[in-house]
């Protein structure tokens, strides 16, 4: 994991936006999730309030449950991973304070 500011969280693939009150969880892409063909990289990085502690992760189907493959225990931290083809979905969840944020990612 790398960190990076909040506000370099530019140009990936793929944007979602959302919202979330403390202790809320939200899942990305759009509630479901998205298929990989390929082994890759996967890359992610999560803009939130700065009075927020928004935690990320990346969660891979493993054919009986989401198991988490990568996480960045903060807003702003960038999140990448490198694993095979399968079903793959982001967990954000709002561990302190609330509000709107920013998911950019990259599928392989």
């Amino acid at each position: 994991m790398r960190r990076t500011a909040p506000d370099t969280c530019t140009g990936h693939e793929e944007t979602r936006p959302g919202s979330l009150r403390v202790g809320a969880t939200a899942y990305q892409p759009d509630g479901g999730y998205c298929r990989t063909s390929v082994t890759g990289t996967h890359r992610a990085c999560l803009r939130a309030p700065d009075s927020a502690d928004f935690d990320l992760a990346l969660l891979k189907w493993n054919g009986r449950f989401w198991a988490v493959v990568a996480e960045a225990a903060s807003s702003g931290a960038t999140l990448t991973h490198t694993g095979p083809a399968g079903y793959y979905r982001y967990r954000i969840q709002a561990q302190t304070g609330g509000g709107d944020y920013t998911l950019g990612y990259d599928t392989p």
